[in-house]
């Protein structure tokens, strides 16, 4: 009992899978994590399985909780992740408070890439307004730059490995109908701010 507490002590939305594969104690580890949270024998069992296998993706759910196997670790979260808004923006560049953005206008001299996958430095000319701010969605598809046609976001996605609790989570950002942004990852084609950008926007994703 020691042992099993010791080795959940820091466990709390994530279960290293070499954990739960453990031959000794794996079924113990995943019986205390997640029975409490009214995970049943039967459902831990295919867990188990699912571990044991590496299928990445297969997912159990008991009541408000959700587990995962992702690559390298169980993710624990909510079987229902609260609803993503939408967010429209005019040329004004006005969102509301509780969206999670900021943008700017600025000039091309102001660029600086070495800000991260967080931020985006966009030609203005190149945008039609208004802009939508939304979740992405099964069917979407950009252009991401040097690709030399269109992927599915999804693609896009699965093969960065993003875990899914952020999958899920992810946003695009669209202008005439048209994928710009898939936010943190990849731009499309034609949209980028250049040296001779007469406008750019600055937008930053703030994580929430």
């Amino acid at each position: 009992d020691r042992a099993i507490q010791g080795a959940l002590a820091d466990v709390t939305d994530a279960l290293h899978l070499d954990r739960a594969k453990d031959p000794t104690v794996g079924g113990l580890l995943l019986h205390q994590w997640l029975r409490p949270l009214g995970f049943h024998p039967d459902q831990l069992e295919r867990l188990r399985d699912a571990v044991e296998e590496e299928r990445v993706g297969a997912t159990f759910q008991a009541g408000a909780h959700r587990v995962t196997v992702d690559r390298g670790a169980l993710l624990l979260g909510s079987s229902e992740p609260p609803p993503m808004a939408v967010f429209e923006m005019g040329e004004d560049l006005a969102l509301p408070p509780d969206a999670p953005f900021r943008v700017d206008r600025c000039t091309a001299a102001l660029v600086d890439l070495e800000q991260g996958s967080g931020v985006a430095w966009l030609d203005e000319d190149r945008l039609q307004f208004p802009l939508l701010f939304r979740p992405w969605q099964v069917g979407d598809r950009m252009r991401p730059v040097g690709l030399g046609g269109s992927k599915l976001v999804s693609d896009i996605l699965t093969e960065a490995r993003v875990p899914l609790p952020l999958k899920e989570r992810t946003w695009v950002l669209c202008a005439g109908g048209e994928v710009v942004w898939l936010v943190g990852h990849r731009f499309a084609e034609g949209c980028s701010a250049s040296t001779t950008s007469r406008s750019v926007l600055r937008i930053e994703h703030l994580g929430v």
